[in-house]
């Protein structure tokens, strides 16, 4: 049996991910958010030369097989955004999202994350 190919690196594995309390609340206390119906999204510089995202998918949203339907979903979405090295970004869920069609959740979440990084870069 040959050995298996390695898969390429992909954005949501643990070195491009945020993990730990430290780095959630860092973005709390010094990120720049920007609201939208299905969700938040808050972003911060992390001086770091890469992007780093994580996702806040609370019990209000539904159940643990939803929750992590959301999770999944927006992983997804967040692996076909054009790159935006040196930020750290905080997708927080919202309840309405469940509802929302892959495509919605698409276009809302290219859309608010560009603006969450032109308003940051606005107050740089």
């Amino acid at each position: 049996m040959p050995p298996a190919a390695s898969a390429p690196a992909r954005p949501d594995t643990p070195a491009e991910s945020l993990r730990r309390r430290a780095d959630f609340d860092a973005l709390a206390r010094q990120g720049r958010a920007r609201r939208h119906r299905l969700f938040t999204v808050r972003v911060r510089r992390n001086g770091q030369g890469r992007v780093r995202y994580g996702f806040a998918v609370s019990r209000r949203v539904g159940g643990a097989v939803v929750r992590n339907r959301v999770r999944r979903r927006l992983r997804a979405l967040v692996r076909a955004l054009p790159p935006c090295d040196g930020f750290d970004v905080l997708v927080a869920a919202h309840p309405a999202i469940t509802e929302a069609s892959f495509d919605d959740v698409q276009q809302a979440l290219s859309a608010t994350v560009a603006g969450a990084l032109e308003r940051l870069d606005g107050q740089a």
